[in-house]
């Protein structure tokens, strides 16, 4: 008989944090995308990323991140919720003003890195995530507080003018903001170290019930406002409201029981500090790698064109569909319920759903141990960052449209066909660029790793670039500097003309009034 020929094998590996067997030869020959088998992973812990077993969804651990962010849930919506009763209607905001209070309030989701940072390399009292979680609700809390005790002054459908109140309450908001997202992103790093600790099969099962516990809470504050602030004074119809205050107030408890539950139930071990040098060292040499700078880049494009909109929304659901702050909430809790569906039951594939756990899921097989914090707020980071500046540039695009508050009220008094149908014909071309720019976020789907599996494979044989990792870190900064100052600018009176083209550049207040060459042009002359 014909002996088989001896193969000689590698020595054992040592175990560590690797999904794909080294022995594998097709994977450095093979296409990127080629399918993987269960046979050709190496099994640790039965798949897990990290020993020690998957967290029991019902363990006080798991009760606790639950806890924590069901209050950023019902904080983030409150706050977004307020965008149309509070700062369109009551406030008398314009359409981009309106856009800019809901990029601004977002802001913070785009310093998560620099959160991330923080949670990863200066513990305190050497516990590394505790500690920022509870600074963060602080300051949330004392944000909430200050708005509860301020004066929102009168209506502007009783003024008939803008109310000024607008810059106070936007710029409490994006502090109240930074705060919850700064324990968003302690929480963050637990839970990636919770679900490193799943086998392949469940992982991002923890992930999944996180964003179900923050998507509750979402739609918890949608169906609070949207019941609670739908009198007449908030362009409503129901005969009964309550104050400004009185919805900071209750926003309040949330902040304080995560408080309570991150001080009592969380539990921590104290580990050793890392100096930043060490740290940062790592970090850039990360930042090198083929899967980190692709998945940055796919995250970053494809979240430009998917969240191009239209400033026309706010004035559209205002003059013509006659929005009331009820009806404003409910489609945003159906929204919410869908995207919560989605969660549980990817086979819906609901596009913001799925879009916004399959990120996740990458962000968790990028995490290495000691830099999970900062990986996984960059990767959501960019993300973020993403939505404000395609914020700036949809309302860069849509000031060369006639879409302002002045627009809509015409259209709506207007005898003139010509005219009408003039500024409907603004509205659409603005929606069909925002649907055409949407339909092209897909083709860059190539740069998405589609399974877990082809993302370890990237992290240990991709590409290492200097080039491209200081190139993601540099237009990260330049984009970030961007949207921060070309929102903050648009919501104030003084600075407002930065949303407009060059030659709408203007000083005065008028600037946001319908062109009177081009009312002049298309009403019909009077008659006597």
């Amino acid at each position: 008989m014909r002996q088989a020929q001896y193969q000689p094998r590698s020595p054992p590996k040592k175990p560590g944090i690797y999904l794909l067997d080294d022995d594998f030869d097709m994977f450095m020959t093979n296409p990127r995308n080629a399918p993987l088998h269960k046979e050709d992973y190496i099994v640790l812990e039965e798949d897990a990323i990290l020993p020690g077993g998957a967290v029991s969804l019902l363990s006080k651990d798991a009760i606790a991140i639950f806890i924590q962010y069901t209050a950023v849930g019902v904080i983030y919506g409150g706050i977004a919720a307020l965008s149309f009763p509070l700062i369109k209607i009551y406030f008398g905001a314009q359409g981009y003003q309106t856009r800019a209070y809901n990029t601004l309030v977002n802001i913070p989701w785009s310093f998560k890195l620099f959160m991330g940072a923080l949670s990863d390399c200066v513990p305190i009292c050497g516990l590394r995530h505790k500690p920022w979680i509870l600074i963060g609700w602080f300051i949330c809390l004392v944000s909430l507080i200050v708005l509860a005790c301020l004066s929102p002054g009168e209506t502007s459908l009783t003024t008939k003018v803008p109310n000024d109140h607008l810059s106070t309450y936007t710029l409490l908001s994006i502090v109240a903001s930074f705060g919850y997202v700064m324990s968003d992103c302690a929480s963050d790093a637990l839970v990636v170290t919770y679900a490193m600790r799943e086998p392949l099969a469940i992982r991002g099962r923890m992930q999944t019930a996180i964003y179900t516990c923050r998507t509750v809470g979402e739609i918890f504050s949608y169906l609070l406002v949207g019941i609670l602030l739908n009198s007449p004074k908030f362009g409503g119809q129901f005969d009964f409201s309550i104050a400004i205050n009185v919805i900071y107030i209750i926003l309040c408890i949330p902040c304080a029981m995560a408080m309570a539950s991150a001080c009592i139930i969380i539990t921590e071990h104290k580990t050793e500090t890392v100096p930043f040098r060490k740290w940062i060292r790592q970090f850039w040499q990360f930042l090198q790698k083929q899967a980190m700078w692709q998945v940055l880049a796919f995250r970053f494009i494809s979240n430009i064109f998917q969240n191009f909109d239209s400033v026309a929304v706010s004035p559209m659901g205002q003059y013509w569909a006659k929005v009331q702050p009820f009806m404003d909430g409910i489609t945003k809790v159906i929204g919410r319920v869908f995207y919560t569906m989605v969660l549980g039951r990817n086979s819906l594939q609901l596009p913001t759903g799925v879009r916004f756990i399959v990120s996740a899921f990458v962000a968790t097989e990028l995490a290495d141990l000691g830099n999970e914090g900062a990986v996984y707020g960059l990767v959501t980071t960019v993300s973020n960052l993403a939505s404000h500046v395609s914020s700036a540039f949809y309302k860069f695009v849509d000031g060369f449209f006639e879409l302002q508050d002045a627009s809509f009220q015409l259209e709506k008094n207007t005898t003139s066909t010509d005219v009408r149908n003039h500024i409907r014909w603004q509205v659409s071309y603005s929606f069909i660029v925002a649907y055409g720019m949407k339909l092209f976020a897909l083709v860059w789907l190539v740069l998405l790793p589609p399974q877990k599996a082809h993302v370890q494979r990237l992290k240990r044989y991709g590409m290492v670039s200097r080039l491209a990792g200081g190139l993601s870190m540099f237009l990260f900064g330049c984009f970030l500097t961007f949207s921060v100052f070309t929102n903050l600018a648009s919501i104030f009176d003084a600075t407002s003309w930065w949303r407009r083209r060059p030659t709408h550049y203007q000083t005065t207040n008028d600037h946001y009034k319908v062109s009177q060459a081009t009312i002049n042009a298309l009403q019909p002359p009077s008659v006597d």
